[in-house]
């Protein structure tokens, strides 16, 4: 099954199962169209960027199917502590093919991303409203990196990427269901270093979009605080483990730099494997937050690979004198979590108690981690998600999925 299919397999399953979901929360759903003008704020860096810094604009259309929550839905506490936000699913088109080029010989394909978003108000009067929206899912392009015949696109080594981003937004309504906006956003794209080349795409934004609501939304400042005797605070006890997927950009520069053959050249390289386990201590102190520590133990394969590229970029005496290859890494940082019923978003930042990586993929002492939980009803706290780990802000480390139970 080719990866169009299963895109379009997703987009059908999700937008199936939300009017059932609708149904259970009592509310009725909301239609948006976007339009954008966007432009990439990474054009030509370090001159390694496919775009031409003087022609890296395009438009980009978005359709959003929301939900606003209301007073008697479920999770009316948290929903109340929010302000009473929308959210829902969208899909949309970046016409990347529409931007300048540095090589005749490589390009961009369009990207189509397939994400949840979520809505906040800060402030609402009967017309207007002012607040912040995030933005999370997944990209999906077709025309990635290849040796020979796209070789100069570095920004993507595989199809599926890390689609997130968000950022403020004025709202206007003419009417009781009609709502107009103005947006500002930035957002991302990576597909967190599980394939290489991959130095993914950051964007920029302005954009209006129109939304019609089946019912009239709920655009009242509420009291806060109503059903928060509900929350109870106390610590919070983590147990998880995962499994996940990297890969090795020395590998990559390596192979490609001095293996003059076109013919034994490799298209990409991708996915090796790691395993893990980890443990967290949060304090659940508001009913939105917990604030914790983390210490994570991580096994990764590849180490020998690793070794043999860095001999190759800097020779045998400097990979002697480095810190050495060590496949088990142990990191250990604070964690926060956001919550909205029952899905988290989860934030880390830390440092590396173990990481001996050789010379080329030693490149930071502190780690950077975002992810997802959603905490299964009804079954004894366990929870799935995702992370990546990032360094320097800018890097991204790894991909891992994780389950895990809350004691």
């Amino acid at each position: 099954m080719n990866m169009r299919r299963i895109f379009a397999i997703l987009l059908f399953t999700a937008f199936c199962c939300l009017p059932a979901f609708a149904q259970y929360q009592k509310i009725k759903p909301n239609f948006t169209v976007e339009g954008w003008y966007a432009s990439l704020t990474n054009g030509d860096r370090d001159g390694a960027s496919l775009v031409n810094a003087d022609k890296n604009h395009y438009p980009q259309i978005n359709f959003l199917l929301g939900f606003q929550s209301k007073p008697g839905a479920k999770n009316e506490a948290i929903a109340e502590a929010l302000n009473y936000p929308v959210y829902g699913v969208g899909v949309g088109w970046e016409k990347f093919s529409s931007m300048g080029f540095n090589y005749s010989d490589s390009r961009l394909s369009d990207m189509f991303n397939f994400f949840g978003f979520f809505e906040g108000s800060i402030y609402k009067t009967k017309m207007f409203s002012f607040g912040l929206t995030l933005r999370l899912g997944v990209g999906l392009t077709f025309d990635t990196y290849n040796v020979e015949t796209n070789p100069h696109n570095v920004h993507f080594g595989g199809p599926l990427s890390l689609y997130v981003g968000g950022g403020p937004q004025i709202k206007f309504r003419p009417t009781k269901q009609l709502e107009l906006a103005a947006n500002a956003f930035i957002w991302h794209h990576s597909n967190g270093h599980t394939w290489t080349p991959n130095i993914g795409i950051n964007q920029r934004g302005i954009g209006l979009s129109a939304r019609y609501s089946l019912e009239e939304p709920y655009n009242k400042n509420v009291k806060k605080g109503t059903h928060l005797h509900d929350f109870k605070s106390g610590m919070k006890w983590d147990v998880f483990t995962h499994v996940g997927m990297h890969s090795y950009k020395s590998e990559w520069f390596a192979y490609n730099q001095f293996v003059p053959e076109k013919e034994l050249k490799q298209p990409s390289f991708a996915n090796w494997s790691r395993v893990g386990i980890g443990f967290s201590g949060q304090h659940r102190y508001c009913l939105l937050c917990s604030t914790g520590l983390e210490v994570d133990m991580t096994y990764m394969w590849g180490m020998d690979q690793l070794e043999k590229s860095d001999r190759v970029l800097y020779g045998d005496a400097a990979v002697d004198k480095s810190k050495g290859y060590n496949p088990l890494m142990i990191t250990a940082g604070a964690v926060h979590e956001f919550y909205y019923g029952n899905v988290s978003a989860y934030l880390g930042i830390g440092a590396y108690v173990l990481h001996k990586v050789g010379i080329y993929e030693d490149s930071s002492w502190m780690y950077e981690k975002i992810g997802m939980r959603f905490y299964v009803p009804n079954w004894n706290n366990i929870f799935i998600g995702w992370n990546i780990l990032a360094r320097n802000f800018t890097e991204a480390d790894h991909f891992e999925f994780q389950l895990g139970i809350r004691l």
